[in-house]
Order: C-alpha cells, then sequence, then structure tokens
C-alpha cells in the first residue's frame, strides 16, 4: 500500500519545533471541552469511515472511546453493528443524537467503565492526543483491556499538518512514541 504524504522536509521541521516548544507548554483544560467544541464536530453517521472497519474486523459489538459528535457510532450502527461510546465530558452526551442516548455513557480512555475483553473492536479515534502524556500508558493499557480482539487508533501525529492547529492537542509526539507505549 502507498505510503501517507508526510509532507515537506521544512513542514516537518516547523512541526518538530512546535512539539518540542509549544506543545509542551500547552495544558490540559477540561473547560475546553465544553457546547462550543462539541457543536463543531460531525454527528451524522459515517459509514464511509466505519465500512472497511466493519468488512475487515467483523465486529458484533463496538467501543468508541471519546466518541465526539457520534459521527463513528451512528456509522456502525447504521451497519448493523451494537455500538457503545464513552465520553469524560457532559457536552458530549447532552449533544448526542437521540438514537445513541441509551449506548453512551461517562468515561474516558483511561478508565472507560467497561468488563475486560467485552468489546470486539475498541476505537479511540482523535482522542490520546487530548491527554496529558503521562496518561498514555494508562489509556492504551485501558483500551486493551476492554478489547476482545481488535484497538483501532487514530493519533495527531507531530508531523501532521493539523497538529498545530488545534489547541487541545497537548501531546503531540512521533509515532514512533506511540507505538513503543503500545507493544
Amino acid at each position: 500500500s502507498p505510503r501517507p504524504h508526510r509532507g515537506s522536509a521544512v513542514s516537518q521541521l516547523k512541526s518538530l519545533l512546535f512539539s518540542v516548544l509549544v506543545s509542551p507548554r500547552r495544558r490540559y483544560d477540561p473547560k475546553l471541552y465544553g457546547d462550543d467544541y462539541y457543536s463543531q464536530l460531525p454527528a451524522e453517521p459515517d459509514t464511509l469511515r466505519c465500512r472497511p472497519w466493519t468488512e475487515y474486523c467483523k465486529p458484533r459489538n463496538v467501543l468508541d472511546v471519546g466518541f465526539g459528535g457520534g459521527a463513528v457510532l451512528r456509522g456502525f450502527l447504521a451497519l448493523g453493528v451494537d455500538a457503545h461510546g464513552v465520553e469524560p465530558f457532559a457536552a458530549a452526551w447532552e449533544k448526542c443524537h437521540p438514537d445513541l442516548r441509551g449506548r453512551v455513557s461517562q468515561g474516558g480512555a483511561s478508565a472507560t467503565g467497561q468488563k475486560d475483553s467485552s468489546f470486539d473492536l475498541v476505537t479511540c479515534l482523535d482522542v490520546l492526543e487530548h491527554l496529558p502524556a503521562v496518561e498514555a500508558p494508562a489509556a492504551l493499557g485501558e483500551l486493551l483491556r476492554v478489547s476482545r480482539a481488535w484497538v483501532l487508533l487514530n493519533i495527531c501525529a507531530w508531523t501532521d499538518s493539523n497538529a498545530p492547529l488545534d489547541s487541545t492537542h497537548i501531546n503531540l509526539r512521533s509515532m514512533g512514541w506511540w507505538k513503543r507505549r503500545v507493544v
């Protein structure tokens, strides 16, 4: 398969400098995750994104950790998968679509509140870069603990073009840094 475009050497250098000089000064601030934050996130069912995961992993059930606007949850539901989500902020559950009300609960990447090995697929998409680095090992351990088979991560790395654009990205690292913590 083709390698993803990594950008020019200049943009990578800028991203590295950002991750070393700016990102560590950013602090985790739960107040940033309110109505304004969640109203900007997609809520329409994202079946296009979920279909390949459904076809490859063949999950009976899914836990979406940090479900945000609920697009992935609703995508899995539209594809016939029993989907559930956890999110630490009340603004997310209050804004979620009515068809998700009984499927979402309070929890986070480090403490989902779910039983061991209870989901065929656990997704954590665009979440871990928002957590302090010291929480990364616990979060990864929790995701592995509740998964029966698959864990799917999408993490914004310091080389990604949108890394410096989101003020809530406080843990921008290389993919190598994340890989060393997963194994």
